[in-house]
């Protein structure tokens, strides 16, 4: 089953990889694994901005959509003007401006240990923004790995999780 989060971009690639494993069993004669339609999850959503009380997801084109106090907002400021990498400044500048990073890590972990809890069997494929992914792994490790590779994953599963050659525990 894929999941992704409620975005286009991220509907797209859930798209995209549906297709792709339909096509590559087609091709390998494999009848017995089937691949549901991709299905969209709030809990892996991406954090949010929370401006004048509002929350806003962050997206490239949002500055039109925003109110004019974000322009006076310090935290947004900073995070817009961190080009190289804004995610890392959302990990280490936690503000009330934004979704804060462990609630962020704490969602998807309360998300994953439902998945991993399900008494049927299943293989899951998630789809979100590196910022869930980068809290999630941040607080399982204890570092921010730097931003993934396009289509970069992480393994999970009930002995913990796996990344980039490092292993550890379900928050």
């Amino acid at each position: 089953m894929i999941l992704h989060a409620p975005t286009a971009r991220t509907r797209e690639t859930a798209d995209e990889l549906v297709r792709y494993l339909e096509s590559a069993l087609r091709a390998q004669n494999k009848t017995d694994v089937r691949v549901m339609p991709p299905r969209m999850e709030n809990e892996i959503r991406n954090f949010h901005f929370i401006i004048d009380g509002k929350f806003y997801s962050p997206t490239d084109n949002m500055h039109e959509s925003l109110p004019a106090s974000a322009e006076q907002n310090p935290f947004l400021n900073g995070f817009w003007q961190a080009k190289q990498d804004p995610i890392a400044y959302w990990l280490t500048h936690p503000s009330e401006s934004a979704e804060l990073p462990l609630i962020v890590a704490n969602r998807l972990a309360r998300f994953f240990a439902s998945l991993l809890a399900s008494p049927t069997p299943s293989f899951y494929v998630l789809v979100t923004h590196s910022g869930p992914m980068r809290a999630f792994l941040r607080y399982t490790f204890g570092i921010d790995p730097g931003e993934p590779e396009f289509c970069e994953a992480f393994q999970m599963n009930k002995r913990g999780v796996h990344y980039r050659g490092q292993h550890g525990a379900v928050l």
